[in-house]
């Protein structure tokens, strides 16, 4: 592990290295979750009726819920989304 202890300004490959990926991970999954929180509170309406499967991403369904949609959890099987069940 590389240990950066200056703190300047100095742009270095290396310190741009180190930051990313020390901050990479953590920077998609916050984006990934603005960005879900953002659509739902666009795209759905207070009472629209939102599709899950079971194993949906917990911050996707939270952001559903503050956004006011119904949400309706339906199973998976080796074909994807049970049709079926909705």
């Amino acid at each position: 592990m590389t240990v950066i202890t200056r703190c300047d300004n100095d742009d270095t490959p290396l310190r741009r290295t180190y930051i990313q990926r020390r901050l990479g991970r953590e920077r998609r999954i916050v984006g990934l979750t603005v960005g879900i929180y953002v659509a739902a509170r666009v795209l759905i309406r207070p009472g629209d009726c939102v599709v899950v499967e079971e194993l949906t991403y917990p911050p996707a369904r939270e952001a559903f819920r503050v956004a006011g949609a119904e949400i309706v959890t339906v199973g998976l099987d080796a074909n994807g989304l049970k049709v079926d069940e909705l």
